[in-house]
């Protein structure tokens, strides 16, 4: 069996095809609807997995190109003969995203962030003459790993804010890589370069980077910047690589300030943000603060 994906980010296209190569099913993954239309209609495939956020937020484009057009006086069983011609169509969507009703490739919908666990049951929707083999597969103990269910093992909540007083970021940069194969939004404040830091991160190239430069760091267009991916997003994460630099940067008390004003947006919009600083740097007094807006995550050893 043979599976075209419509997908443009990496860290979406390494899961599904894990997802479905585990299942025994090949994949060939395509970056836009112009490519997925051309393979669509050259070669044959049983699904289809397509990411409505393509080629900026016009994948429902290729659910329109692919919808027949029926003749006035065609009868119902020609429809679903003809139906059953073509391969199972799953699409991602939003939530507030609606698929066109009159389009019977379509077999399920995934609303992001998804489970692994989801993605495997519309895989068994779109092949349902060969769900039962598919779906075998994880029976035997092949299941994939679950990123929602790895937040919840580190103790992690979507929604909640943290703070890790230590001199590395390792752990960050693995929340914010596990978050990113989940489906959510992402947007790292750092002061390396985009692709070094989206690559020591695990984002795909999609995920949102706001550079700090300077000798003193612009933190007014750094909250701006956050506060406006918030609102656009669905599923926003933020992340700040490296707070004792901001703070060297821009003093304590700008530093504090900025995140008091990038916190205080929870309480209109639910997102979760992440940060690490160096604890023994900093008073007691100032870690209290930081406490007070942040929840202090502490790794179980």
């Amino acid at each position: 069996m043979r599976a075209l994906i419509i997908e443009d980010r990496d860290s979406m296209t390494g899961v599904i095809c894990s997802i479905l190569e585990k299942g025994g099913i090949e994949t060939n993954v395509v970056r836009n609807i112009r490519a997925g239309l051309e393979e669509y209609n050259t070669n044959r495939y049983d699904i289809v997995i397509l990411d409505t956020e393509v080629d900026d937020f016009r994948g429902m484009q290729f659910i329109l190109e692919i919808t027949p057009e029926y003749a006035p006086r065609q009868g119902r069983r020609d429809r679903v003969e003809n139906a059953k011609r073509g391969p199972g169509v799953i699409v991602i969507r939003t939530v507030s995203e609606r698929v066109p009703s009159d389009c019977p490739r379509v077999k399920a919908e995934l609303v992001r962030p998804f489970t692994s666990k989801e993605l495997e049951e519309a895989v068994a929707k779109a092949i349902p003459r060969e769900a039962d083999r598919f779906l075998e597969k994880f029976d035997r103990g092949e299941v994939s790993i679950d990123p929602a269910v790895e937040l919840r093992r580190l103790g992690i909540s979507y929604g909640e804010s943290y703070v890790f007083f230590s001199r590395k970021n390792d752990f960050i940069q693995e929340i914010m890589g596990t978050f990113a194969k989940a489906g959510y939004d992402m947007f790292l404040i750092t002061a390396s370069r985009p692709k070094v830091a989206r690559d020591r991160f695990g984002l795909d190239r999609d995920a949102e980077v706001f550079t700090l430069s300077g000798n003193e760091y612009k933190l007014g267009s750094m909250i701006e910047s956050v506060k406006l991916f918030i609102a656009r997003t669905e599923h926003p994460v933020v992340a700040m690589d490296d707070l004792d630099n901001v703070i060297e940067h821009s003093s304590m008390d700008r530093t504090v300030t900025a995140l008091s004003e990038i916190l205080s947006t929870k309480k209109k919009t639910g997102f979760t943000f992440l940060t690490s600083v160096d604890g023994e740097l900093l008073t007691q007094n100032i870690k209290n603060i930081l406490r007070d807006l942040m929840v202090e995550y502490k790794k179980e050893e």
